[in-house]
């Protein structure tokens, strides 16, 4: 009891700089659960829309490629001892034009069990099932979103143009697994054949067990051997895939930059209560040193420190997880306009919660480790009268070689790694490692570091100066802390900067040359969990090309297929010209690439050839129509759809291959003296069909607009970090200032104003900053180079390292400046002092 009183009085003695560690805390924790939550609500949303099955299917047969099978095998299946029923459907995705508002991405369903759904594990909320080719089922929930009700009459686009249906009734299944996307629309199978030109044919049959093997893996298996020799060569029988790998991959960047910034604020928030709790014990020294007179045990002396440490913790760690339920809706929204999808609501789950107080506390125990040692070495008369004695001297030797030497041997690893050895090193912790290490070693450069930054001030104010730079000088440990901390905060965030800014551009750069034309024609964008998009009609494109001003049209089709033990999307164009075959991140000329697709070869992602560890002359096997065949690859691409996971192939090789039709997107080059004329003749082709008209400039303007949620996400948390850090400068500002309360009163005696007292306290800032924030800066460029040449291993894209003079010369300033502004509250105080009552306490 009496530890606890004591504890909480030490906190309300230093109120700010309590307030200060707690913000430091706050930050940390807010941003792992922000991460945390909004990652979830990402994977949730497309682990719902890449439900592998309807109901309680245990197997499904499809065609490799995104082909169809043949519609009279589900009965065949269905009479195979252990098959209780089999379900064929034909899904599309497709496009609904509500009578008011933005048109929306759904999936059609073609289905037998539309005239039943409750028997195909569905409630029947409204209306009744569908008995013509005209009706159609709607979820309850998109209904609702859409204001849609029974009796409602809803307008689609298939490959036959747009199309009508009446509304007959609205469903929702029982269990989440039921749908295979929240916006979904079911009709009967043979509406659905002669909407999209698929006439006997269907995309899967869905297989569901009896009772006695759904459950049992061996005889699932068994139950597939048995449909197998059933099949057809261009069709096989397997258990339900998972489709959300291209989200995954489009997802794991993001997070890998997100939780890298968030690793780098709980890092700085370490050192901030390290330093602060250092300050407390140097400060308490008369205290502990008198609780050691009258009895105090060091087990008891080491519980008061770390009882402080846990009640600021607690408080902080509270807040924290507040601050980040709130900043989490903020990161949600960004990452569904990156992804083009509405997540889901935030869930409420104690997982991220759990992992944030973790976090909370243990950043707090390890920051306060050290101090609370130092606090049990004080004896029972040592401490009295000598409160500040043994900060001035410095750095502990131990800690300093222990510095040098995880200094030295990180950089040596990271050497060897450069020269092509140690490839399984992970380079960016092994660098954020050597950071840290070199944190206590900056006690050896201290004194003529500060001299250099002091040198530059004497211009402006000599003496000030120079008594600045003699107070850090007295508390080393303490001003090496918070140079520590500035070092890092500096070098990560300036690191993650330059890295972030490289990876934009790197983006830029791809889709400026992988997708550059002058119109796209489209139904919609494709939808990034499996990258399927509504096709077009089919005779659109002779009326295309009778369009005065037009040169060139090239089609493109996104077909699901499965390559070298990976879901692949297959990216198929006509290459008109070789202007179409340029790509980024290879070598091989347009017309090369142009020549060696038509022949028959492909080209694949980064994404994909660092997942298979495939290369440049390499065949790669790709399930097809005619069974596995092995396709050379011509030359790896640097590309960023469906997650890198790409191959790219000459869509009449794609036709024979995998039974490719339909257009899911025309890419149009026009005379650039007619492209006002060109974009209204095409406008008023496509409109009649419902169609999306995009020049270029409306393409690129959209990839940043998605993009720029998530980058501002990205350099708010950056900033975050350099905040972390200014709260360091405030804490060790307003010591100094405490701490110096007789040798101001004394000089303000001696006639020294009030301005040169705040002169002095700003100098001590300008000198912290200079020589933690400009090494910074230069190690910050090291860590982006090694970030960078990570991204092939961590992503799968090759990302070339380019310094930007402007973001190290601004960010300095900017950086300088929020140092300042940092010491602008310990300068005011310094200036409220009465000298005689100073002197007279003191």
């Amino acid at each position: 009891m009496v530890i606890r009183k004591l504890a909480v009085r030490a906190a309300r003695t230093h109120r700010l700089r309590t307030l200060l560690t707690i913000a430091s805390i706050v930050i940390g924790v807010a941003c792992v659960v922000a991460v945390d939550l909004a990652s979830d609500a990402a994977r949730r949303s497309y682990a719902a829309m890449s439900s592998a099955v309807g109901g309680r299917a245990s197997l499904e047969v499809t065609a490799p490629g995104g082909g169809t099978v043949p519609e009279h095998l589900a009965a065949t299946i269905a009479d195979t001892p252990g098959v209780a029923e089999t379900v064929a459907i034909l899904q599309r995705p497709t496009v609904l034009y509500p009578e008011e508002g933005d048109r929306v991405r759904l999936i059609l369903q073609g289905v037998d069990w539309v005239a039943d759904p409750v028997a195909a594990d569905f409630d029947l909320v409204d209306g009744a099932g569908v008995t013509d080719s005209k009706g159609t089922l709607l979820d309850a929930d998109f209904a609702e979103r859409m204001n849609l009700s029974v009796g409602d009459t809803v307008k689609i686009l298939s490959r036959r143009g747009l199309v009508t249906f009446d509304v007959a009734g609205l469903v929702r299944p029982h269990s989440g697994g039921a749908l295979r996307q929240g916006a979904s629309m079911f009709v009967t199978l043979s509406a659905a054949q002669r909407r999209f030109a698929a006439q006997g044919a269907v995309d899967e049959i869905q297989v569901v067990l009896d009772e006695s093997s759904r459950d049992d893996p061996q005889r699932v298996e068994a139950v597939a051997e048995a449909i197998r020799p059933q099949l057809p060569p261009e069709a096989d029988v397997h258990p339900p895939a998972s489709r959300g790998q291209f989200a995954e991959e489009t997802l794991l960047s993001f997070e890998s930059g997100v939780r890298m910034a968030t690793s780098f604020s709980l890092l700085a928030a370490v050192f901030i209560i390290a330093n602060t709790f250092l300050m407390n014990v140097g400060q308490r020294r008369p205290q502990l040193a008198m609780l050691r007179a009258i009895g105090a045990t060091r087990r008891q002396i080491l519980a008061l420190i770390y009882w402080e440490a846990v009640m600021l913790a607690l408080i902080g760690t509270a807040l924290g997880l507040l601050l980040g339920w709130a900043g989490a809706g903020v990161l949600s929204t960004a990452i569904g306009r990156l992804m083009q999808a509405d997540l889901p609501p935030l869930r409420l789950s104690i997982a991220p919660f759990a992992w944030a107080t973790a976090f909370g506390l243990g950043i707090s125990a390890l920051g306060v480790w050290y101090p609370a040692f130092r606090a049990t070495r004080v004896t029972r008369g040592e401490g009295i009268g000598q409160a500040g004695r043994t900060d001035s001297d410095g750095m502990p030797s131990w800690m300093v070689t222990l510095g040098l030497i995880g200094s030295i041997v990180a950089f040596g690893l990271l050497l060897a790694n450069l020269q092509g050895r140690l490839q399984r090193l992970d380079r960016v912790l092994t660098a954020v490692v050597l950071l840290v290490a070199m944190v206590p070693v900056m006690a050896l450069v201290l004194h003529p570091l500060s001299s250099f930054a002091a040198g530059l001030l004497a211009w402006w104010s000599r003496v000030e100066s120079r008594l600045a730079r003699r107070q850090l000088l007295r508390h080393r440990t303490r001003t090496t802390l918070t140079v520590g901390v500035l070092f890092v905060a500096s070098a990560t965030g300036f690191g993650l900067a330059s890295s972030l800014i490289d990876n934009v551009q790197d983006i830029r750069r791809w889709y400026r040359t992988a997708i550059a034309s002058d119109f796209f024609i489209r139904a919609m964008m494709p939808d990034l969990e499996t990258w399927s998009s509504a096709s077009i009609p089919d005779n659109l494109e002779p009326q295309l090309r009778e369009v005065p001003g037009v040169t060139t049209i090239d089609t493109a089709r996104f077909v699901r297929a499965q390559a070298a033990g990976q879901s692949v999307m297959i990216l198929a164009r006509e290459y008109p010209t070789e202007d179409y075959a340029t790509f980024e991140g290879t070598r091989m000329t347009a017309r090369e690439i142009r020549r060696r697709l038509i022949r028959g070869e492909v080209a694949i992602g980064t994404v994909l050839a660092q997942r298979t560890g495939l290369k440049a002359g390499d065949e790669l096997e790709l399930e097809t129509r005619e069974g596995l065949r092995r396709l050379p690859i011509a030359t790896v691409v640097e590309d960023y759809q469906a997650g890198g996971l790409t191959v790219h192939m000459q869509r009449d090789v794609a036709r024979r291959l995998l039974g490719l039709e339909g257009v899911d997107v025309y890419l149009i080059r026009a005379d650039h003296d007619r492209l006002d004329e060109v974009e209204q003749r095409l406008r008023a082709i496509s409109q009649p069909h419902g169609l999306i008209v995009q020049s270029f400039g409306e393409l690129a303007s959209m990839i940043d607009t998605m993009m720029a949620g998530v980058v501002a996400s990205l350099w708010v948390l950056l900033v975050l970090g350099l905040v972390v850090a200014a709260l360091g400068v405030t804490n060790t500002l307003h010591m100094n200032v405490l701490e110096q309360a007789r040798e101001l009163a004394m000089l303000r005696v001696i006639a020294m104003t009030r301005r040169q007292v705040q002169t002095m306290v700003f100098a001590q800032a300008f000198i912290l900053g200079l020589i933690g924030i400009l090494p910074g800066i230069a190690a910050g460029m090291g860590l982006a180079y090694l970030i960078n040449l990570s991204t092939l291993k961590a992503i799968g894209h090759v990302v070339d390292f380019r310094f930007h003079p402007l973001l190290a010369g601004g960010g300095f300033v900017v950086a300088m400046l929020l140092v300042i502004f940092a010491a602008w509250s310990p300068a005011t105080r310094a200036t409220r002092g009465n000298a005689v009552e100073a002197l007279r306490a003191t």
